[in-house]
């Protein structure tokens, strides 16, 4: 009986297409997961960057349509303000209202960004409770007033505001250093810590009648800028608690509120070195609130002599409690960068950029009107592009 040895199996040559055809299927596979995984990661850096671009801009809107908010209409109020920032006057119309700054503006609130970045600041009386806090006494002479329930939790050197019981007047000033419990003080003595002071103590003069103009703007102005103009206009006696002395004070059986000060701006994160950020800074507090805003614009509407309706930006805004709409776009970029984002160019500021590292960016724009100038309720809308 004869056995047969031999074996059936590939040969050499089936062996090496066998491996070819292998390895372009293999390649294809690495391919398609390569390209998949570069389009999910596209994609999360869009969704980041949208998601972002929306945050920022939905709390700016808000803060926006909370401008110049107050228990009572302010136009025709005879108003005293005192309030200072780091020894420089406080405008009037900052503290009722709004004020923008463009980019290389004195004030601007940016350490590194304000030389191509816009900023504005918003103040309002935060919906509360405060009204519920009733003047019951006043010195104009010792600046005391006494009040019906405790104020402990506005930070003595923040700015805050009482108002006549008819509405008739008033006064935004730096809660001093001496204030407590239901005692609170407008000395010019506050906290060491505080950028803000009183530039001097007299609430209870005869007041500017916010609304009135003159050619020295003196209805804008902070009662700080011009003591000795205040003093022979219709702002009353400024200066010390001894022009005071006689003085029946119009805020008894008022309120007080507290008057929150808002200021938006771009600086660079601390977090992610080099990283641009929105900030919104409150009384002085800082708070880092959306990483990747790498540019801030704001154009302000208003209505012109003959009618008309006109935007531009902060340099061109004459009358700011005039204000109707804002115009805010913002630029916001990712993290970190991404080798397979080609080359892009995008529109943002009146002029076009060609983007080469890598990192994605896209352009969001909001429109608000003011609600506190026109009686057009939650007119917002924000929308993406780019």
């Amino acid at each position: 009986m004869k056995h047969n040895n031999l074996q059936s199996g590939y040969s050499l040559i089936e062996l090496m297409v066998g491996i070819t055809v292998g390895m372009f299927i293999l390649l294809g596979v690495v391919t398609i997961y390569a390209q998949t995984t570069s389009v999910s990661g596209t994609q999360k850096q869009i969704s980041r960057v949208q998601q972002k671009g929306r945050l920022a801009g939905e709390l700016i809107a808000r803060d926006f349509m909370l401008s110049g908010s107050a228990p009572c209409p302010v136009k025709g109020m005879k108003v005293i303000n005192t309030v200072q920032v780091n020894g420089v006057a406080m405008p009037l119309s900052l503290m009722l209202g709004l004020q923008g700054y463009a980019a290389n503006d004195t004030g601007h609130p940016s350490v590194k960004y304000a030389d191509s970045t816009d900023a504005v600041v918003i103040s309002y009386s935060p919906p509360s409770d405060t009204a519920d806090v009733v003047i019951e006494a006043h010195d104009p002479q010792s600046m005391t007033m006494t009040l019906s329930d405790n104020f402990n939790w506005v930070e003595n050197g923040s700015p805050i505001t009482t108002i006549a019981p008819d509405c008739s007047y008033m006064a935004t000033f730096v809660k001093d250093a001496a204030s407590k419990d239901k005692s609170l003080g407008h000395s010019q003595s506050v906290p060491t810590d505080s950028e803000f002071s009183n530039c001097h103590t007299d609430i209870s003069g005869d007041g500017n009648i916010f609304g009135n103009t003159s050619s020295n703007g003196e209805a804008l102005r902070s009662d700080c800028l011009d003591a000795a103009a205040a003093a022979t206009s219709n702002v009353g006696s400024v200066g010390t608690s001894n022009n005071q002395v006689n003085l029946v004070s119009p805020y008894i059986g008022g309120s007080v509120i507290n008057f929150d000060i808002v200021e938006y701006y771009i600086d660079e994160s601390v977090h992610f070195a080099g990283v641009p950020s929105l900030y919104r800074r409150v009384n002085g507090t800082a708070q880092e609130l959306v990483v990747g805003v790498e540019d801030i614009q704001i154009n302000y509407g208003w209505r012109d002599g003959s009618g008309g309706f006109q935007f531009g930006d902060a340099a061109s805004v004459t009358d700011w409690p005039s204000i109707y709409a804002v115009q805010i776009d913002l630029l916001l970029r990712d993290i970190t960068g991404d080798t397979s984002i080609d080359d892009y160019e995008l529109s943002f500021g009146g002029q076009d950029t060609t983007y080469t590292d890598g990192v994605l960016r896209r352009v969001f724009s909001s429109q608000v009107y003011i609600r506190n100038s026109v009686n057009s309720g939650n007119n917002s809308f924000f929308n993406g592009q780019g």
